[in-house]
């Protein structure tokens, strides 16, 4: 150090020493015979002394860092930049933890570390001031092009799409499609096709009206028609749920105006475990709202106002309770965007065409009331019980939202967007519903952060994230900052939370962590799986067209596809019964069939102990 250089503090050093052993502590982890007992309960096989020659190779990487930088700047500024552009080297012990941490969606200690690794990229994504050179100009003008930018967003992707919809084939073939509720959507779909619109025997009262008013399933009817099945609607409600990412590269690209920064945010949407959560948990209409809502957004930051209209006649079709999201949409834009008439009128129409549906349409809906039973004291009422309960108690209002498992909840979805749409202003307008819809509510699917309900609210947190940036970025530019490094290390922050979050929480990879409601994935198929779906797919094609069929809920998606189908137990007397052990014995054991041929029934054909196809004995 040159006698003109100032000693540097001591926190560098510290810094510099993290950096210096971050490295080898990661890789001494992961090299282990089993490292998640090495991990999570210090379980070593071996000497702990071999831990040294990872420090060492990692120590002498970031000290040969420093003194490559050394030689041209100095010593001192060279740890600068050193601790500066490498701080993130610090981090790298946490991965193997984020890796092999037991709790994944369900606890506090996952979305932690997401947020904690994307601020250290962040930090030092930031710290790198001189961004010059021949190789990054050429990186910018790549990065600095909308049309190049969206072109890499549609690679990216077309890629995810490939994977989730694969994800999606593998988990109906490995029976972990259910009638509730891909069978119910895939039958409804079949009826209206053959001009029966929205009938389905698998709800009560054979119409779908009873549960949801979805009249949007009429629109998707023409494409289902191209080849009739489970199949088709599981790809289309892929490719719906992630062309969300092209609104959110629009809204992004028109607030921050750098189409890197559009990129990084599309591909956080693409990467974004509560979307693979919405693909890969069967089928619900309520998944094709994602992109319309923020379509919505979009056009109404644009001032496009019969786009907008269209958008929102498309959520009110899509199922009846977005009615109540699009009010949230029409105080943002009263309140939050100035449009005092179009939020009015949007309330408005949305409103009345609620409470019309509720009561000519649905006057006797199922009772979903009872998923916010913490408000229905006596377990019974309606949901205008639960408004009274709210009103008038908002004290235990306070204690349903702010408990445990919510808290999680809220973390696991905000994380991969580094917790940045709690600064989204005005944008809490667009929340409401949302926020109601999933931390009021007592039943558990509601606030799984990879259920298909987050759909209420994670398109308006990406929808907030840009502005979330931006005012974030500005906050950095008057305290002293730099403006525009700070819009850097957010970008580069947010997108490696999200390829942490996706990677620990995501299901695009084997991470064991995610799970499809209520079920794990299936990433490959057994032998003896492929076998059983082949077997189950020529029971299907072996049953007369003709033929009644009752099938039960682990196998009736494979089933329902055709006339003539409903569930077992509801329906016990159709000419065919296709039953699955499981349901029939939920808690194990032997199944009886004797009781099935002393009604009549000759057992066909059945798979193993587990699936067993029956049919009415024409003689008897």
């Amino acid at each position: 150090m040159s006698p003109r250089e100032t000693p540097p503090r001591a926190g560098p050093w510290l810094w510099l020493l993290a950096m210096a052993v971050g490295p080898g502590l990661a890789l001494w982890a992961v090299v282990q015979a089993e490292p998640a007992g090495f991990v999570l309960r210090d379980e070593l096989q071996g000497a702990r002394g071999g831990v040294a020659w990872f420090l060492a190779g990692s120590a002498a990487l970031v000290l040969g860092l420093w003194w490559l930088l050394a030689r041209r700047v100095g010593w001192g500024a060279g740890l600068s930049l050193v601790v500066g552009r490498w701080r993130w080297l610090a981090g790298l012990p946490l991965l193997p933890l984020l890796r092999y941490e037991p709790s994944g969606a369900t606890g506090l200690l996952a979305p932690f570390l997401v947020v904690l690794g994307g601020g250290l990229a962040g930090w030092s994504a930031y710290a790198c001031s001189d961004m010059s050179g021949r190789a990054w100009s050429k990186v910018q003008a790549v990065f600095g092009s909308a049309r190049a930018c969206g072109g890499l967003l549609a690679v990216a992707g077309a890629g995810v799409l490939a994977r989730v919809y694969d994800l999606a084939l593998l988990r109906h073939e490995a029976l972990s499609s259910r009638v509730y509720d891909l069978g119910i959507y895939d039958n409804l779909l079949w009826n209206t096709l053959h001009g029966r619109p929205l009938v389905s025997v698998f709800v009560p009262g054979g119409n779908h009206l009873t549960a949801h008013v979805d009249p949007v399933l009429l629109l998707l009817t023409p494409i289902y028609g191209l080849a009739p099945g489970p199949e088709i609607l599981l790809a289309m409600q892929a490719v719906a749920v992630l062309s969300g990412a092209v609104p959110v590269f629009l809204i992004a690209q028109r607030r921050l105006g750098r189409p890197w920064l559009a990129l990084t945010l599309g591909c956080a949407y693409l990467l974004y475990p509560s979307v693979h959560g919405t693909i890969l948990f069967d089928a619900h209409s309520l998944a094709f709202a994602a992109a319309p809502c923020l379509w919505a957004l979009y056009l109404l930051e644009r001032e496009r106002w019969w786009g907008y209209a269209g958008m929102v006649a498309l959520l009110l079709a899509t199922r009846e309770d977005l009615a109540l999201w699009c009010c949230g949409l029409g105080l943002y834009a009263a309140l939050g965007r100035g449009a005092r008439r179009v939020g009015a009128a949007t309330i408005a129409v949305a409103l009345s065409y609620f409470v019309l549906l509720k009561g000519l349409v649905q006057p006797e809906p199922e009772r979903y009331a009872r998923r916010y039973a913490g408000f229905l004291p006596d377990g019974e009422g309606g949901f205008s019980e639960v408004l009274a309960s709210l009103l008038s108690n908002p004290a235990h209002a306070v204690y349903e939202v702010l408990s445990g498992p919510k808290l999680v909840f809220l973390a696991v979805l905000l994380a991969p967007l580094m917790l940045l749409p709690l600064l989204a202003g005005r944008r809490w307008w667009t929340y409401g519903f949302g926020l109601a819809f999933t931390l009021l509510a007592s039943n558990t699917m509601n606030y799984y952060a990879l259920s298909h309900y987050t759909v209420m609210i994670f398109p308006v947190l990406f929808a907030a994230t840009p502005a979330a940036i931006d005012r974030a970025a500005g906050w950095v530019g008057r305290l002293g900052g730099d403006r525009e490094r700070a819009l850097r290390g957010l970008g580069v922050a947010v997108l490696v939370a999200s390829l942490l979050a996706t990677l620990r929480l995501g299901a695009l990879v084997d991470n064991g962590s995610f799970r499809g409601w209520p079920h794990g994935l299936s990433y490959g198929l057994s032998d003896a799986q492929r076998g059983r779906i082949a077997w189950l797919r020529e029971v299907a094609r072996g049953i007369p067209a003709t033929a009644s069929v009752a099938a039960s809920n682990q196998v009736g998606a494979h089933f329902s596809t055709r006339d003539g189908i409903a569930m077992y137990p509801q329906v016990k007397d159709a000419d065919w019964l296709v039953l699955h052990s499981k349901d029939l014995q939920p808690k194990g054991g032997a199944v009886d069939v004797g009781r099935f041929t002393r009604r009549g029934y000759v057992l066909v054909e059945q798979w193993e102990q587990e699936i067993y196809v029956l049919r009415r004995d024409a003689g008897r």
